[in-house]
């Protein structure tokens, strides 16, 4: 039984989070075709704020640390990063139905998140 626990958990922990919310609404929104859209400067401050969050919470994180301690998972996160981007310019940007700069952007953030991920761990 407490395997079970274990795997709800795990599923339903991360649906409680704004960015998981918003991707799963944004999705359920263009499956169903509506034209909903977030007015200019609504979305500019929305993107300000996300980079500060990102920038502020990495600053943070690199004073606290140890440099010499990070360098091996920031050349292997930089590493992961730019082979997903090569192997996605190889493959997905020559899909037939996908534009080049579609196939770049997607390898692009597949490989920004992946180093992320990499050098979370």
């Amino acid at each position: 039984m407490d395997i079970l626990v274990t795997i709800a958990s795990t599923v339903f922990e991360p649906m409680q989070k704004p960015t998981l919310a918003f991707l799963i609404m944004g999705v359920l929104l263009a499956a169903l075709g509506s034209k909903f859209e977030i007015p200019e400067p609504v979305y500019k401050f929305i993107v300000i704020l996300l980079l500060l969050k990102v920038g502020m919470g990495a600053g943070i994180s690199i004073r606290d640390a140890d440099l010499l301690s990070l360098i091996i998972p920031a050349l292997g996160a930089a590493f992961v990063g730019i082979a997903i981007v090569l192997i996605g310019s190889c493959t997905l940007a020559r899909w037939q139905g996908v534009s080049n700069i579609d196939g770049l952007a997607t390898a692009g953030l597949f490989g920004a998140v992946s180093a992320s991920l990499s050098l979370e761990k």
